[in-house]
This record gives C-alpha cells, sequence and structure tokens, in this order.
C-alpha cells in the first residue's frame, strides 16, 4: 500500500514538475539588463574656463520624480561625466564663472538656439544675435559622448545695474528637447535649478 502510494506521489510530480517550469517567469533578457546599468561617459570642453563649475541636471516632464545631477569643476578646459545613459535625455548644463557678478540667475548653456538645426555649427557672433533657445539636450544611446561648449565673458542686467555675466552655448547643435525661453543677445538664465525638459 505504501509502496503505491510513493508510486502514485511521483507520478503526480511527474505531471506538475512541467507545468510549474512553464509557469515561471523567464529571467530578463541580457540586453535590457545591460540597457539598465549602462552608462555614459560625457566630455564636456570649456576651453578658457578653468575652475568654472559645471552641474549636469536631467529631469523630464513626463517624469518629475526621477532626477539626475552631478557636479564638476572644469579643469585644463575639460569637464566629465558618468551619466546613467537613460538620464542623456532631458539633461542640461549650468555654468558658474568665476567673473560673473550678482546676475540674479544662474547661467545654462544653450543646446540649440531657434534659427540653428541640428548639425549646425554655432560661433560667438552669430550666438550673440539669437533671441531664443533650450538648454535640453535629446542625449544619447551611446557609452561616450562630447559636447563642445563656446563660453564668453559678456555684460548683462544684473541684480544692481549692469554686471559681468556669461553666454555659453554648445558649438556643434545637437538634437534637442524644448522648452524654447527667451535669450536676451544670446544669453540663457534660469532662476530656478529644477529645470524641466519635455519628454
Amino acid at each position: 500500500m505504501a509502496a503505491r502510494r510513493r508510486a502514485g506521489v511521483l507520478a503526480l510530480a511527474a505531471l506538475l514538475l512541467p507545468m510549474v517550469a512553464a509557469a515561471a517567469p523567464a529571467p530578463a533578457a541580457p540586453v535590457e539588463a545591460r540597457a539598465a546599468r549602462s552608462t555614459t561617459v560625457l566630455t564636456v570642453l570649456a576651453p578658457h574656463c578653468g575652475g568654472c563649475r559645471l552641474a549636469a541636471h536631467s529631469v523630464l516632464t513626463s517624469v518629475p520624480q526621477d532626477v539626475w545631477t552631478q557636479t564638476r569643476t572644469v579643469r585644463d578646459g575639460v569637464a566629465t561625466f558618468r551619466v546613467p545613459t537613460g538620464h542623456t535625455r532631458g539633461l542640461s548644463l549650468v555654468l558658474g564663472t568665476p567673473w560673473e557678478g550678482l546676475q540674479g540667475y544662474a547661467t545654462k548653456v544653450a543646446m540649440r538656439y531657434a534659427d540653428a538645426e541640428a548639425g549646425d555649427a554655432m560661433g560667438f557672433a552669430r550666438a550673440r544675435k539669437q533671441r531664443q533657445a533650450t538648454a535640453c539636450w535629446a542625449g544619447t544611446t551611446e557609452t561616450m559622448a562630447t559636447l563642445a561648449l563656446g563660453i564668453r565673458q559678456v555684460r548683462v542686467a544684473g541684480l544692481v545695474g549692469e554686471v559681468a555675466g556669461t553666454i555659453a552655448w554648445v558649438r556643434r547643435t545637437p538634437e534637442w528637447l524644448p522648452p524654447m525661453q527667451r535669450t536676451p543677445k544670446g544669453v540663457l538664465g534660469a532662476h530656478s535649478p529644477d529645470y524641466s525638459c519635455e519628454g
């Protein structure tokens, strides 16, 4: 009798085992796992700006709680960030320079001016004529990326009259995201660090 019961249990187990295996969730695909862990090394070229501070900030209006930020000091004209690749989309850069007076705002790097298309070269003279720009980068899926900046000291309207300020822009216009903002003589500023890009 006991032998029959054992045989019955074993037979039932043999029937159930394939069903359990079929019901078990499949392991995460290696490609998805790599994507979740991927990092982009972002090199920002900032010539003639030794000691400047660059803050990279990424947040999208579609996921406002998902914020990433990192700050670096420019050394020998370069600042390097290690950015989660997904956070390159909606990334913006805030620049702090040693010469700035009481501006009343933070200087943003213009990723794209209103009359420029992706791939366009942008020099200082052209940048100074611009009236609108976005600070938002569309990002990349690559593991390495470079943004070369143009940076110049200019005079701006500050809290106590005209003061020293900065115009900063990407010299080769990248793919970009809204919003566009007003830029007096090409200068892009933000009064709040919580700068969200549309996407």
